[in-house]
């Protein structure tokens, strides 16, 4: 993880539950690497509508990256190398730690000591070691913030039918821009869930 910018307040991860049904495609629990599709009933502007690559499951909590907002932030505003740059989409992680950029790669291009494997064709990226290493080019996102759960809230809202876990894919963190990652993930699903695509954006019109 890698600082930027001034230090801000973790924010609250709570959710307003609307009424509309939910469609969860798996009641597994999940595991690093997995995708939680946010539910039409989950009306937190901060979870709204996203896809969230969960990058740490542990016992006393979980740690993922929304991959469907791009971020505010150009490139020249982060402390890294051009040529990392370059290669990378940045995005909007989460509402927790705006002051740090957490990376996902091709585990197939980063170096095995700069990764973390998630699932095949993807890895958590240390930036740091990173850095170190020669110029490459590797397919890389960066994620301004996270989002937090501590012990028991992931288990809770899944319980509650806030989110859905399917399966991931390398593209979806690193290829398939932002925008359209949402599609992308919900169209695949050979569930109820893929109905979520006819619902309109904006619940109060549902």
């Amino acid at each position: 993880m890698r600082r930027v910018g001034e230090v801000s307040a973790k924010a609250d991860n709570g959710h307003v539950t609307g009424t509309e049904p939910s469609a969860r495609s798996s009641a597994r629990e999940p595991v690093s690497g997995d995708l939680l599709v946010s539910a039409p009933s989950l009306l937190d502007p901060n979870f709204r509508r996203t896809i969230v690559l969960l990058v740490q499951v542990e016992q006393d909590g979980a740690v993922g990256l929304v991959l469907n907002r791009p971020a505010s932030l150009e490139a020249g505003e982060l402390p890294f190398p051009s040529w990392l740059l370059s290669r990378a989409r940045i995005r909007q992680g989460g509402p927790v730690g705006s002051d740090s950029v957490l990376a996902v790669g091709d585990s197939d291009q980063v170096p095995e000591c700069s990764a973390r494997p998630l699932f095949a064709g993807l890895c958590a990226v240390d930036l740091d070691s990173l850095e170190e290493q020669s110029p490459l080019a590797a397919d890389i996102s960066l994620f301004v913030g996270y989002a937090g759960w501590g012990p028991g809230q992931l288990l809770n809202e899944l319980q509650s039918d806030d989110w859905a876990v399917v399966a991931g894919s390398a593209a979806d963190a690193l290829r398939v821009p932002p925008e359209q990652v949402w599609w992308e993930v919900v169209g695949r699903q050979r569930s109820p869930m893929r109905l979520w695509r006819t619902l309109a954006e904006d619940p109060r019109l549902n």
